[in-house]
């Protein structure tokens, strides 16, 4: 055979047959002195017709099947035989214990029957004590009396020996806690009422209480490292989720220690296969190497039921059974510095010399024990009486690899055989750094590592990703992402605050549905396959569960802004806008903004070409989902209006503006024009054409057209025309006649409007304002200035009739060829154009003063007098303000003539002239 050292597991009993006949080597040597009445435990052979044992998983009824075979002879002469009492047959060990007279029987008959392998005594099983210790292992009787309590792990959240496993990782990597597992812890029994433990089913083969008691305070320490809870603060068990099959089977107890036998020990493996343990925690045993264990460990194997036994504590270069049979898995003990304790039992088990012809046919020719350590040195855990305490020894050891193993079974989506949770547990155990590659008698492969090891046995997966927002695509921070299996198993995670996840231990080779929930967003899901072993990257973006409607005018003209860019940001404040929700345009200047998280606070940004951008923080409720807003948009452009009189150039102050686009839509801009005339109003730039329209009293509404590009002020210079009109006719008061040349000015609170000479002395001013009075002043050359008031009272045009007087005079003076002045003398004033005026008639003295135009003109001047004969005079021009003299002396009538006859042709003439000048009035 050739030696082996690592995890390598046989596939059939071997042909390595016991002896037959009466060969002495068949009865145990221990039984050679036997007297009186002993306890026999008789082992069958295994392999050929008869084979019990074997590596493949089997049906424990098949198992016991072939027992029952193998034992019927042993039946028949039990029955047959004084001094043979038959007390109990164990198929998982193909043995039978047999109580022998040896005062009646010898123990050779025992031997003759057929297919007997061997006899042996029903020998003790003990709990070892490391060295030194004087009772039970104990070192502490509760957590709170011992100085190094921190260190050991109390008042931390986990025990140090969970810490060394990486029990916690596989706890919150795979929330894998037994769950669906069962543990077999047989040992002295159990404290079924500490707070830390649940037992599911109990058994004393020994003792014979009906209920859970504990016979010493071992049995509950054991089992609280493998399914303790953490009532005291401080997680203990491995496997707290896990069933508890609690068996006493060491109930001899005293200070010294417990003592139980064989017979028990294999009653309470068989026990915990029948009730489909997976792993049976043997914290027991005997020095040396115990044959009847060989094939109740193999069979318990054989059934899918792992056994895992302390290699002993008797220091290195010894071993203990059962953990010390190459198909159990043996545990030695460490510290929690990960240092070997110096009693944990271990060496190289040369197969030969250990077991003889009794070890199988496939077992190597040597393997190292342990298999695997775990923390066992000062170990923290339950005792009976609500109490926890410290132990130490590869007793403490055992339950955690036995919990380790409960974890990977109940954590994959399958049952795993034994020899897949041995290669798991051995390929992945670890080393400290220092210590030298491979199995040895100190560390066996290693510490155990439960993280690694349900990696190595389970087809496990990690599922991976990042939520994102669907819009922004920014990252979704606290989001739930939630993995259902088709088999109904959840996983579940939150997103850190890169929006990732990461959800490990997932069982790979299946399709699940991946769920994601986020405050403020619609939950969806989705589906994926997710392979066994790999990373699968699951991306999902969520959409937003709230909604914004915006309603965008413009602030001058009223109506909707179509064409705009609508967005809401990030939360306002946040000084980083993590992407925008942007508007789909609706039409008329709505928009809507739709997969917005809701239960926030965002930034409102609106812009349009040509006008002001604006923003405002909305909020969008998470009971209501939805919210309406509306932002009215200034025009980025300025139009100043400069209002003046088209004649005078005044400013026209509190004028109306309006603003009208292309469209035919208007405004009326705020206000009214200043004392300036001026008047300024926001407008959309980007090139637009807009009328102004200027209307204010006084005045026909005023027009200008201007185009206003983006960012710019535009002028618009608005000249106003007067609705008002004065009609003026200058009259001569002398000639009566109309005056031309004249120049009439209308005076008013926006300065002077001057006329205009349609002809024969009629004068208009045009485009006066018609409010307010006005000072009309009229100028003529060679007349006298003349002043009014004019008003617009009723009506926009007013008629004036102007008698204009001359400035200059005539000073006549009439007398007779004797020098006598002649009185009542009749005086006519002839212009050069023939035109004439009765001047009036002379004073006492002769003399008349005659108004006429000083235009420089020169008259003539006619005097008539009864008895005289008319007499003319014409005179120089005659200026401004100028006094000219003018003397006629009138001669007598000639006496020839009747004197009436004169007088009355002189009085016709003037009459003529009187009717003459009174017809071109």
């Amino acid at each position: 055979m050739e030696s082996v050292t690592d995890d390598e597991s046989p596939t059939s009993v071997g042909s390595n047959p016991s002896p037959t006949g009466t060969d002495p080597t068949r009865i145990d040597p221990g039984l050679e002195d036997a007297d009186g009445v002993v306890d026999v435990i008789v082992r069958f052979e295994t392999g050929g017709d008869g084979e019990a044992a074997t590596n493949e998983a089997t049906d424990a009824s098949a198992l016991q099947t072939a027992s029952n075979q193998s034992q019927t002879s042993l039946e028949h002469v039990v029955e047959t035989t004084d001094g043979l009492a038959l007390e109990a047959q164990f198929w998982v060990a193909n043995a039978a214990l047999v109580t022998v007279d040896t005062d009646r029987v010898e123990l050779g008959r025992l031997a003759d029957v057929d297919g007997v392998a061997e006899l042996h005594a029903d020998d003790d099983v003990t709990l070892s004590r490391p060295a030194g210790e004087s009772t039970d292992e104990t070192t502490a009787a509760a957590a709170t009396t011992s100085p190094t309590a921190s260190a050991a792990g109390v008042g931390s959240a986990n025990t140090y020996g969970l810490e060394q496993l990486s029990v916690p990782t596989v706890w919150d990597r795979y929330d894998a806690r037994g769950e669906g597992a069962t543990i077999a812890v047989l040992d002295t029994g159990v404290d079924a009422t500490h707070p830390d433990l649940t037992v599911d089913e109990w058994r004393d083969f020994a003792g014979g209480s009906t209920t859970p008691t504990d016979y010493s305070a071992h049995g509950t320490h054991v089992a609280g490292s493998a399914v303790g809870g953490d009532s005291s603060g401080t997680h203990i068990g491995v496997a707290p989720e896990a069933r508890l099959l609690a068996g006493a089977v060491l109930t001899d107890c005293n200070d010294e220690g417990c003592v139980g036998s064989t017979s028990d020990v294999i009653a309470g493996i068989e026990w915990a296969v029948d009730r489909d343990a997976d792993v049976i925690s043997l914290s027991l045993g005997s020095d040396g190497y115990s044959s009847t264990y060989v094939d109740a460990v193999r069979n318990a194997k054989a059934s899918g039921t792992v056994v895992v036994g302390g290699a002993g504590n008797s220091g290195e270069g010894t071993s203990a059974s059962p953990g010390n049979v190459y198909d159990a898995i043996g545990v030695g003990a460490t510290d929690e510095y990960e240092r070997v304790a110096g009693f944990s039992g271990g060496e190289v088990v040369d197969t030969d010399d250990a077991w003889g012809w009794r070890a199988p046919a496939a077992w190597p020719d040597s393997y190292v024990v342990p298999t695997v350590v775990a923390p066992g040195d000062r170990v923290y855990s339950s005792v009976p009486g609500d109490e926890y305490g410290y132990k130490r020894g590869t007793s403490m050891a055992t339950p955690h690899v036995a919990g380790v193993i409960a974890l990977l079974q109940g954590a994959t989506d399958r049952t795993l055989e034994p020899a897949e949770i041995r290669e798991a547990v051995t390929e992945t155990a670890t080393k400290p750094a220092h210590e030298p590659d491979g199995a040895d008698t100190r560390y066996g492969h290693g510490i155990v590592d439960a993280a690694a090891a349900l990696e190595a046995a389970g087809s496990f997966a990690t599922v991976e990703g990042t939520v994102t927002d669907a819009v922004t695509d920014t990252p979704v921070a606290g989001a739930t992402v939630t993995l259902e299996g088709d088999d109904g198993s959840l996983a579940e995670t939150t997103t850190d605050s890169d929006g990732r996840y990461e959800l490990e231990g997932v069982t790979g080779d299946r399709e699940y549905e991946i769920a994601v929930s986020a405050t403020g967003y619609e939950s969806t899901a989705k589906t994926a396959f997710v392979p066994g072993d790999e990373r699968t990257t699951v991306d999902t973006s969520v959409a937003g569960d709230g909604e914004v409607e915006v309603v965008l005018e413009d602030a001058q003209f009223g109506d909707g802004i179509e064409s705009a860019s609508v967005e809401v940001g990030a939360a306002a404040g946040s000084g980083d806008r993590k992407g925008a929700y942007p508007a789909s345009d609706d039409g008329n200047g709505v928009y809507t903004i739709e997969d917005v998280p809701s239960d926030r606070t965002y930034t409102l940004a609106a812009s349009a070409t040509g006008y002001v951008d604006d923003q405002r923080e909305v909020a969008v409720k998470g009971d209501a989902k939805s919210t309406s807003e509306q932002l009215e948009l200034s025009g980025d452009a300025t139009l100043e209006a400069t209002v003046a009189d088209s004649v005078t150039g005044a400013p026209i102050e509190n004028a109306t503006v309006t603003v009208e686009r292309a469209d035919g839509s208007t405004f009326v801009v705020d206000g009214s024009t200043g004392a300036d005339g001026g008047l300024e109003t926001p407008v959309p730039g980007a090139g637009a054409e807009y009328t102004v329209t200027v209307d204010a009293a006084g005045y026909e509404t005023g027009e200008e057209v201007v185009t206003a590009s983006s960012g710019e002020t535009v002028d618009a210079d608005v000249s106003m025309v007067g609705d008002g009109e004065f009609v003026l006719e200058l009259e001569d008061a002398q000639f009566g006649d109309g005056v031309t040349d004249a120049t009439v000015e209308a005076a008013g609170e926006r300065g002077t409007y001057a006329a205009t000479h349609d002809g024969e002395g009629t004068y208009r001013v045009e485009q006066v304002p018609s409010r307010g009075a006005y000072d009309v002043d009229v100028t003529v050359a060679g007349y006298a200035d003349e002043s009014l008031s004019m008003g617009f009272d009723d009506g926009l045009a007013v008629d004036e009739r102007v008698v204009l007087s001359g400035d200059a005079t005539l000073s006549v003076a009439v007398d007779d060829e004797d020098g006598d002045a002649l009185a009542d003398a009749s005086v006519a004033v002839e212009r050069e154009d023939g035109d004439s005026f009765d001047a009036g008639t002379t004073a006492s003295d002769g003399t008349l003063e005659v108004v006429v135009p000083g235009t420089g003109a020169a008259y003539t001047v006619v005097a008539d007098a009864d008895g005289y004969e008319s007499g003319t005079e014409t005179t120089e021009s005659v200026g401004s303000e100028e006094t000219t003299s003018v003397a006629l002396t009138l001669s007598a009538v000639d006496d020839g003539l009747p004197a009436v006859g004169v007088v009355g042709t002189v009085v016709a003439l003037f009459v003529a002239l009187a009717l003459v000048a009174r017809a071109r009035r």
